[in-house]
């Protein structure tokens, strides 16, 4: 999972569909090389999973790249941020900021909802995914073929995006993500009355409570979710959520609700230095940190300090992928930090699902909704990418669950 890059040729045009990275601790993943001339590219958002591998392809070309106006300045922030951490980690340096900058020259933003001729009979047309700020699933018509490429996208409203769109018509290729497939949400709003009741109980006892979250859309919601239930204890947050909250403070129109986050940034104290995070932790709070899988930041330093304060508890709010420092705390309370592993089985650990991901019912019935002639289940584990392919082909469908390096002939399923 992770790293999404597609290649899509036309007749006339070579289109690349997002281009992200992966760092794990030991190692950063790219996506294959595209041997082809790019003549355009499409980024549905600014997650390095998807965005982080671009600069790469500005080593030796230049082209448009179009994305929504939020998803350009989200994504310069996290791409500088990778390229920090690659450098501090001594991976091997395949591009920098010369790359970047030719990068984010090139881009074009394009607003939702609003149709775009690209050239050669190619248009765009995003629509509201529902995943972070920004977000868009992409319709592209080309070569007299439909095709609606999703990205991350949710089905159900959150504190702060509304739903995905979901009403687009005469659809003859779905690329759809698969992460949830096979996957069930939990009721929403009972999910947030027991996160909220048990971070009440940690403070209540003299504890704190660490979130480790993703900076771009979880670390926010969070602050919303304790905010509307007026949550009586400080909620402190720190490292990028802090520049990604002002980012989507200057694009109003891309929040369900505007005044909602205004209201939960300001209640909310902004942690900047060292001493502000040994305040925080003199006193019950909550802490909103990246990274979300743990995998560094100030969160670490956080987690080593709570090492010797029994009663606190560490709450994870998002999926943790095979082999990240988080997946290994949730399945051993163990952690490993800077060769050594460490036991934090003292701490209260547990799992609150607050996915921005569409779940398994929502992928049906999304699928059943825009009725296309083709499906390709990608970005999700082998597992979930083949139960969506099994479950489509089920309802009639081509469906295919590709691999690396697949190569696919769209016009023979048409």
């Amino acid at each position: 999972m992770g790293r999404s890059a597609f290649l899509v040729q036309g007749k006339k045009k070579n289109i690349v569909l997002d281009y992200g990275n992966k760092i794990n601790p030991e190692e950063n993943l790219f996506p294959l090389p595209v041997r082809k001339h790019i003549d355009l590219a499409i980024l549905s958002h600014a997650h390095l999973d998807h965005s982080g591998a671009f600069p790469l392809l500005f080593k030796r070309s230049e082209f448009d790249v179009y994305m929504t106006p939020p998803t350009l300045p989200v994504s310069e922030l996290l791409i500088r941020d990778s390229i920090k951490v690659s450098k501090l980690r001594g991976f091997e340096e395949l591009f920098n900021e010369v790359h970047l900058k030719r990068f984010l020259n090139n881009v074009k933003t394009l607003p939702y909802d609003r149709e775009k001729s690209l050239g050669a009979g190619i248009s765009l047309e995003f629509g509201d995914a529902g995943h972070i700020i920004g977000a868009a699933i992409s319709s592209i018509h080309f070569d007299d073929v439909h095709l609606l490429y999703t990205g991350d996208f949710k089905l159900k409203e959150t504190h702060m995006h509304k739903v995905a769109r979901s009403n687009f018509k005469n659809i003859d290729v779905l690329i759809i993500e698969s992460t949830y497939a096979g996957e069930k949400h939990p009721d929403r709003h009972k999910l947030e009355e027991e996160f909220v009741a048990d971070c009440q109980r940690i403070c209540d006892e003299g504890g704190n409570v660490l979130l480790p979250a993703f900076a771009v859309g979880r670390s926010q919601e969070l602050a919303a979710v304790l905010s509307d239930h007026n949550f009586d204890y400080p909620v402190y947050m720190d490292g990028m959520s802090n520049s990604v909250s002002e980012i989507m403070l200057e694009f109003p129109d891309y929040v369900r609700d505007y005044d909602d986050l205004y209201r939960a940034l300001k209640t909310v104290e902004w942690i900047t230095t060292e001493r502000q995070r040994r305040l925080a932790l003199k006193e019950p709070s909550v802490i909103i940190s990246p990274a979300g899988m743990l995998q560094g930041g100030h969160v670490l330093w956080y987690l080593l300090k709570l090492r010797d304060r029994p009663g606190s508890a560490v709450f994870i709010t998002g999926y943790q992928v095979e082999g990240t420092p988080g997946r290994m705390l949730l399945d051993t309370k163990r952690i490993n930090i800077d060769g050594y592993e460490i036991d934090m089985s003292h701490l209260e650990i547990k799992k609150f699902d607050f996915s921005a991901h569409a779940d398994d019912d929502d992928l049906r019935s999304f699928i059943k909704k825009v009725d296309p002639k083709l499906i390709f289940a990608v970005h999700g584990d082998e597992e979930k990418t083949e139960k969506l392919q099994q479950w489509a082909r089920d309802e009639g469908y081509y469906a295919f669950a590709p691999r690396i390096g697949d190569d696919f002939v769209i016009n023979k399923y048409l």
